[in-house]
């Protein structure tokens, strides 16, 4: 099972280069827009009437789905733009019978959506700060300051890896909130979080 071509470039995640990393062969997506994803059964394990269904998580929901073709079916998933972000494991199996397959993957905010609470409203075009993995850092005042390179590696598989296992595992201890839940749905609780994370010392 894995995303069908053309997807990662609509979730403009097609950048990213996840080789070599913890995160290699997951799915790379944005909440709240539709993907496809292509099931390959087994020859003879598959027909006109096989029937498909997302068995889990319940925030996934099968929009549509093709004919087989070559003991293929394609499926249309969706989630909800307010669908919480981090590591997903979609279980899709066949509605009639016992056979499952697992999909890893990485459900992102979607700043290039309207209804996303995480949209990016900004006037510089998107590419610049959300496609881009190099940029430059402004420091001191506005009347007086300098720029130095930086590059963000926002798209390296070893980030993404470390932002999904500090959102759905680490709960930092210098909170004195110690296993505080965390609104995965929140794009400036998520923010906060990450940060926090990334910093505490103790």
């Amino acid at each position: 099972m894995a995303l069908s071509a053309g997807t990662t470039a609509a979730h403009h995640t097609d950048k990213y280069d996840l080789k070599g990393s913890a995160v290699e062969g997951f799915a790379v997506v944005r909440r709240g827009q539709p993907f496809s994803v292509d099931v390959t059964f087994k020859s003879g394990n598959v027909g006109a009437k096989t029937k498909l269904a997302v068995l889990e998580p319940d925030f996934v929901k099968i929009t549509a789905q093709s004919a087989p073709d070559n003991n293929v079916i394609s499926i249309v998933l969706s989630t909800d733009v307010t669908a919480r972000v981090g590591k997903v494991d979609i279980v899709i199996g066949v509605a009639s019978g016992t056979s499952k397959a697992t999909l890893s993957t990485a459900l992102l905010f979607n700043p290039f959506l309207q209804a996303d609470t995480a949209v990016y409203m900004g006037d510089v075009p998107t590419a610049e700060y959300l496609e881009n993995d190099y940029g430059r850092v402004y420091l001191g005042s506005i009347n007086n300051y300098n720029t130095v390179p930086w590059y963000y590696g926002s798209q390296q598989g070893s980030t993404l890896a470390t932002a999904l296992y500090l959102i759905d595992t680490v709960r930092p201890s210098s909170s004195g909130r110690s296993g505080y839940p965390l609104d995965q749905s929140d794009a400036r609780m998520v923010a906060r979080h990450l940060t926090f994370a990334l910093t505490d010392q103790r």
